[in-house]
């Protein structure tokens, strides 16, 4: 997707018309946040502090997941859930009432076109009779 975006900008800023004009703004506006990124990373060292956040913050994740098996505990947590889930669907036939109501629903939205469609034929009977009638 992203390389089809960039053959599309590309194509655009040839374009001598509102097209071309807006995808080169678009790419200065581009080129100007990337050097303003830049400068901001050079005075504050944002990247590098990120870094060592997220080595941090994993670490620490790790930690307490061996402290407390929280990876284990939640994949538990996660599997009863969905069989609990599972269970009430089953019980209260939840698949089996939902398709019941959706037969239902589409059942009527066709009787409704089913009358739609012989009110409109019987129409157009009457007015060929009249039609008919009127020649005559």
């Amino acid at each position: 997707m992203g390389l089809l975006l960039g053959f599309a900008a590309a194509y655009a800023t040839q374009r001598n018309d509102a097209w071309g004009d807006s995808a080169r703004a678009l790419g200065h506006v581009a080129l100007t946040a990337q050097e303003q990124a830049h400068v901001v990373n050079e005075k504050h060292n944002l990247v590098e502090r990120s870094r060592r956040v997220a080595q941090q913050t994993l670490r620490r994740a790790h930690d307490l997941d061996r402290k407390y098996n929280i990876r284990t505990k939640t994949i538990e947590v996660v599997h009863m859930a969905w069989e609990i889930t599972c269970e009430f669907v089953t019980k209260h036939k939840l698949i089996q009432r939902s398709l019941d109501g959706t037969n239902t629903a589409i059942m009527w939205i066709m009787e409704q076109l089913e009358k739609k469609i012989q009110e409109s034929q019987q129409r157009r009977e009457q007015e060929s009779l009249q039609s008919n009638t009127r020649q005559h």
